[in-house]
């Protein structure tokens, strides 16, 4: 037997890259006691003990998020009885801009161009780059 209602839910969060990530889920209530599996994008997440893991209540935590969690979860509890699914919960993982090259003049100084690339704000820390022209 499966109960109807998750005791919790998961929420459609935004973070940042390199950010700790935790997703909420709570099994309804079933005999024998339900356990918890997660899916994103329909594929199944595969803890690993270090980044990805899955608490005893059922919570997801990704530590040091990156661009590549980004997706749609849902949290899946299931025992003998069968299997409910929460609803789908958005998460999103947002790169920082970081100015990473230097203005270019064209030959003539007609015009200038700044090239920027989205990289961990972390990385750009740890590299001694400025997010701010001139490294102020």
């Amino acid at each position: 037997m499966l109960g109807s209602e998750f005791r919790e839910q998961p929420r459609s969060v935004d973070v940042a890259v390199g950010a700790d990530v935790l997703l909420g889920c709570r099994a309804p209530r079933g005999e024998p006691d339900p356990r918890v599996r997660w899916r994103k994008d329909g594929d199944p997440v595969r803890p690993d003990e270090r980044r990805v893991t899955v608490s005893d209540t059922g919570t997801l935590r990704i530590r040091d998020a990156a661009t590549a969690d980004s997706g749609v979860y849902v949290c899946i509890a299931f025992n003998i009885g069968g299997e409910k699914e929460t609803a789908p919960a958005r998460l999103t993982v947002r790169g920082a801009s970081v100015v990473i090259g230097a203005s270019i003049l064209a030959p003539n100084n007609s015009s200038t161009h700044t090239h920027t690339h989205t990289v961990p704000a972390s990385a750009g820390a740890t590299a001694g780059m400025s997010p701010l022209p001139g490294g102020r």
